[in-house]
């Protein structure tokens, strides 16, 4: 089957090695009450999302939900964490796609995948219940589904750092390279600094640091504006700095002071 290349966006991070996971997220609170006018209908929800007011969709979502009112609870399931992803709630969004992927027959359990894997890569560190619903969907079914031909590159990277966490640095260097051949090239900072790794870990010094210096200097680049205080509540760029200028350090580069700052 032939997959189509991708460009893969400017992903967020990978914890430091030796970091303690965090705690998983307390339930989400319900979204401060707001006025809106329409229905409290699914219908009306969706076109709120589509015209780009995700708070006021995701307020009807909740809304429904919450009051028990006679709508496809699956698909307000599904569209409320939609809404939750694109406001960059991303606690929420994740409780809501990890809840749809913990029921394989719920309507929305196929289209919940790319979401979480959008997680995993775009927005969060790697929260363990974020790994274990990713996790949960059988690797045969994903590479069958032709739903997923588009992330098929990103969830070799998912795999290929799943690999080197166990310390299978070949294994991780099999996905990371049929990742390459998916979307023609390391194409985010997450991709360069995973395949920096494993290169690292199996003696490969020089290909080791010209991924790492690749990173850095994707890394130079400013984060859209919408997502800048994201950032600095998170200091998950400083994260991927740090990562990617240890590497070099290692394998002989320069590092970059500014990560250390």
């Amino acid at each position: 089957m032939h997959r189509r290349p991708r460009l893969l966006a400017l992903t967020l991070a990978l914890a430091l090695p030796g970091c303690r996971e965090s705690p998983p997220p307390p339930p989400p609170e319900p979204m401060a009450p707001m006025e809106t006018s329409g229905p409290l209908k699914g219908q009306h929800g969706e076109a709120l999302y589509k015209a780009e007011r995700y708070h006021e969709a995701a307020w009807i979502f909740e809304q429904i939900l919450r009051r028990g009112l006679p709508e496809d609870r699956p698909r307000v399931e599904f569209w409320l964490a939609k809404s939750y992803f694109k406001l960059y709630d991303y606690p929420r969004a994740l409780a809501g796609f990890a809840a749809i992927s913990e029921q394989p027959e719920h309507p929305y359990h196929t289209l919940a995948f790319p979401w979480l894997l959008s997680l995993y890569l775009h927005a969060m560190p790697p929260e363990p219940r974020l790994i274990a619903a990713l996790l949960s969907y059988p690797e045969a079914e994903v590479r069958a589904e032709e739903a997923y031909d588009e992330v098929i590159a990103d969830y070799d990277l998912l795999l290929a750092e799943q690999a080197l966490r166990r310390g299978d640095a070949r294994g991780a260097l099999r996905y990371l390279e049929a990742a390459e051949r998916e979307a023609g090239d390391y194409r985010s900072a997450r991709m360069l600094l995973s395949a920096g790794r494993v290169r690292e870990r199996l003696g490969q010094r020089d290909a080791a640091r010209e991924l790492f210096e690749r990173c850095a200097a994707r890394l130079s680049e400013q984060p859209p504006r919408r997502l800048r205080r994201y950032y600095r509540g998170n200091a998950l760029d400083q994260w991927m700095w740090i990562e990617a200028n240890r590497g070099l350090a290692r394998t002989g580069g320069k590092p970059d002071e500014r990560a250390m700052q």
